[in-house]
């Protein structure tokens, strides 16, 4: 299984990615019923959709943003540790020791 990995970095191609999708959610299951007085009305259902990705967009997005922020954070503390340095050690005198 492949998996598809995509970056939104807007929320205008969030809203588009959401929209299209939605609407063919919306043209697929039709919403065909045995009863017509049933039936929801073809903005109604894309709206539903909408509503169903926007929340499952945000899930995804709070998930990368936290694991990104977990993964700044490895890395800041390993530049610290990089960044220190060392000095020379003194030598040490065994007359005064003894």
């Amino acid at each position: 299984m492949k998996k598809i990995h995509y970056k939104i970095n807007t929320k205008a191609e969030k809203a588009i990615i959401a929209a299209s999708a939605s609407v063919a959610l919306a043209i697929l299951f039709d919403g065909k019923k045995k009863k017509p007085s049933k039936r929801k009305g073809f903005v109604k259902r894309v709206a539903h959709n909408y509503k169903m990705i926007d929340r499952a967009l945000m899930k995804v997005a709070a998930k990368s943003i936290k694991e990104q922020m977990e993964l700044e954070k490895k890395l800041e503390y390993k530049t610290k540790l990089r960044d220190l340095e060392i000095s020379p050690s003194e030598p040490i005198d065994p007359e005064v020791l003894a």
